[in-house]
């Protein structure tokens, strides 16, 4: 059954490809690309799709606080969740198991990395994409926003040769963006050995000028 399921998707999306124009005019194609283009232009960190028992609720995550954007009938919901799996690799026929994945989205030339979580609920699945700039993760130091004296801080725990750093706040406050910058200072090819282990690799440190080693669980 696996087998076929796989066999089923590979030739819907070959479909999907010959069809070219005409699959990105539908209706639902439409609909998902116009709220990852809203949602990123009005910098949301995360889109919240919702299965009510009357409608589909579309919200965004904006500096932390949820923002109700959208309502739509809720017959569009195996549609449009159909789709978003589509895009980020989920399996298109499963709807009783929660599911994760991801995808790469472009938004006015500027690259997006999103998260993808599927949650069976009463009314159908909800949807949650999480949004993030893939620039903007790669940071340095310098760009953190710290203080003078928080830097002499920084500056002083990434000179420890051993320990634990605990990096907390709510969502979009900057936690990854600190540890790739933490991991930015001592990445160095003379020296040092490292390996992350994430869940899910928010961002991929490029080999040419690396020595991270990343390992997703």
């Amino acid at each position: 059954v696996d087998q076929f399921t796989k066999e089923r998707q590979s030739v819907s999306a070959a479909a999907e490809d010959e069809r070219g124009d005409d699959v990105s005019s539908a209706p639902i194609v439409v609909l998902v690309n116009t709220l990852l283009e809203q949602a990123a232009r009005q910098r949301a960190s995360d889109i919240h799709i919702e299965a009510l028992q009357e409608a589909l609720r579309v919200r965004f995550r904006i500096d932390g606080v949820m923002y109700t954007k959208h309502k739509y009938s809720n017959e569009l919901t195996s549609a449009v969740l159909a789709r978003i799996k589509i895009l980020s690799g989920m399996d298109i026929s499963e709807k009783r198991k929660p599911q994760d994945g991801r995808m790469t989205y472009f938004v006015d030339g500027r690259e997006y990395d999103i998260r993808v979580s599927v949650l069976p609920t009463t009314y159908g699945e909800k949807c949650v994409m999480r949004l993030a700039l893939k620039k903007s993760l790669s940071r340095n130091k310098s760009t953190l926003g710290l203080n003078p004296d928080d830097m002499e801080k920084f500056d002083h725990i990434m000179s420890y040769p051993n320990g634990i750093v605990l990096v907390t706040g709510p969502t979009g406050s900057g936690k990854s963006t600190t540890l790739a910058s933490m991991l930015d200072v001592i990445n160095k090819e003379r020296g040092v050995h490292i390996i992350t282990i994430e869940d899910p690799i928010e961002f991929y440190h490029p080999h040419k000028k690396s020595v991270v080693i990343q390992r997703e669980i």
